[in-house]
């Protein structure tokens, strides 16, 4: 039975390869058309992503990538994270010269493994391997498979990326007719050939002779420029938890189920929140004296742990323990407006510097952070419970200008989190230097910042130690090198 469910699989493969007559390990092969703007080349890729029921899936990757210069050396770099759902069962890297000679091979027993957990708890595994030009052209193929144990995440087919071209490229999906999946293409024209067979339908992709995308320097990341289809199951399962992912509301009511009864603060710290908000005049007030206090008494910790990172530890916890991770902090402040009679909401949301907010029609985990949305008649306050830095209301860049997903007791609901200004994000600099008879002097260097500027000097400068400090300075500031130097803070600028 297996078989028969395998064989278009392979029928796909098998035509795939057929096609590739020539020597692809031979650089010289490359035609001259797909060397035009790129760095590196991506001569053949096969991925079979087959799912074999609502927790059970498999990844098997074979790819061969020929590097023009050190400007695609980032192909070299191997890179898989395991952790209890997502495990990497085996892999191969192989080496070779321009004209296709075997140079060096490596199995996944001789890749670098590191535990992820901030030294806490080890709650997954990287292993990584980073090949070694050892001229140019270079070619490396990687083989390798991965297990999964839960299924919320199915791997996208990453055509492309900045300045790599494309020869062959065809990617395989095989699953259960009864729990399907659903598709995106992003910058791209490119439909799937779908076929059935017995209970499974098979999704196939495929690319040819597709050139390479120069990458603009300050433009927004990859997923806004180069070509993908994004992947995502209709009913999934992680730890035995199975939930719907057709719409934005079913997932919200999913993860919204993960943490019920996690908001268990303890009738002490109850009185306790009670009694320290008792004076504020409005609950904008009583908001900004909890976040206050979370700010001073607790700490971030990234510990993934619980139904793949999802789950977070209880308010009981964290109040005790004084951490958590972005998840459980949020919670744990949600608990705490909760006590003094605020209503709040987690925020599902893609973090960091200059991402895409996530697709309105297309349901997909893109995310990787938890916020804390406070709506009120009047206004709306969002709330970045990780910072100890962070001023009360403001997200900055991390954060601002996305797509949230508010996690409500009717399930999730998508908003926009709130975009601030240039006149909100200002640098201004000013130096005067008081020079002495000995022709030696002292300079003083006043840096006016609001918004994002403003944290930086925070979390780069002043948070850090002399050492760093220097550092950034010099390498960020473009000062030079200082022979001593002493910073001074003021509430309204920042001053070195």
């Amino acid at each position: 039975m297996i078989k028969k469910i395998l064989l278009p699989a392979l029928t796909h493969f098998i035509s795939f390869t057929l096609f590739a007559q020539v020597n692809l390990l031979d650089a010289s092969t490359l035609p001259d058309s797909l060397k035009e703007n790129a760095h590196s080349v991506k001569r053949e890729e096969k991925y079979f992503f087959e799912i074999k029921d609502i927790d059970e899936a498999r990844l098997s990757v074979h790819q061969i990538f020929t590097v023009l210069d050190a400007g695609g050396d980032d192909v070299l770099f191997f890179y898989e994270f395991s952790d209890e759902f997502r495990r990497l069962e085996d892999a191969e890297i192989k080496v070779y010269d321009a004209r296709g000679k075997l140079l060096n091979k490596y199995k996944k027993r001789e890749m670098h493994a590191e535990g992820t957990g901030e030294g806490l708890v080890r709650d997954g595994t990287v292993y990584y391997f980073r090949v070694a030009a050892p001229a140019y052209p270079v070619t490396v193929t990687y083989d390798y498979e991965v297990k999964y144990k839960g299924t919320l995440n199915y791997p996208d087919y990453q055509i492309a990326f900045p300045e790599q071209a494309v020869e062959n490229s065809k990617y395989v999906a095989s699953v259960p007719a009864e729990i399907d999946l659903r598709f995106k293409a992003k910058n791209i024209d490119l439909t799937p050939v779908i076929t059935s067979v017995g209970k499974n339908k098979f999704y196939s992709w495929e690319v040819r002779n597709l050139r390479a995308i120069n990458q603009e320097e300050g433009a927004a990341r990859g997923g806004s420029m180069y070509p993908q289809v994004m992947i995502a199951p209709n009913r999934f399962s992680m730890d035995d938890n199975k939930g719907d992912f057709t719409s934005w509301r079913s997932f919200g009511r999913w993860y919204g189920g993960l943490s019920k009864g996690s908001m268990n603060l303890t009738e002490v710290t109850k009185n306790f929140l009670k009694n320290m908000t008792k004076d504020a005049a409005d609950d904008k007030g009583k908001m900004k004296i909890i976040y206050d206090y979370l700010q001073k008494n607790f700490r971030y910790v990234s510990i993934q742990l619980g139904i793949g990172g999802y789950k977070p530890f209880a308010a009981s916890f964290v109040d005790q323990k004084k951490y958590g991770d972005c998840k459980a902090l949020s919670n744990y402040t949600q608990a705490c407006l909760d006590a003094v009679g605020i209503k709040s909401y987690s925020a599902l949301i893609n973090a960091e510097y200059n991402r895409e907010p996530v697709d309105p029609t297309f349901p997909h985990n893109d995310f990787n952070h938890v916020i804390l949305c406070i709506p009120t008649n009047k206004d709306t306050t969002w709330l970045e419970c990780t910072s100890n830095t962070n001023e009360f209301g403001i997200l900055g860049s991390f954060t601002e200008n996305r797509n949230a997903l508010l996690i409500t007791p009717e399930g999730g609901v998508l908003v926009s989190t709130p975009k601030s200004s240039p006149a909100e994000n200002l640098f201004s600099v000013s130096t005067t230097i008081t020079l002495r008879e000995d022709a030696s002097g002292i300079s003083e260097t006043t840096f006016a910042t609001t918004g994002e500027y403003k944290q930086d000097l925070i979390n780069y400068l002043f948070n850090e130690k002399k050492d760093n400090q220097t550092k950034f300075l010099i390498n960020y500031m473009g000062f030079l090198q200082p022979d001593d130097y002493e910073l001074t803070k003021n509430k309204k600028e920042d001053v070195a």
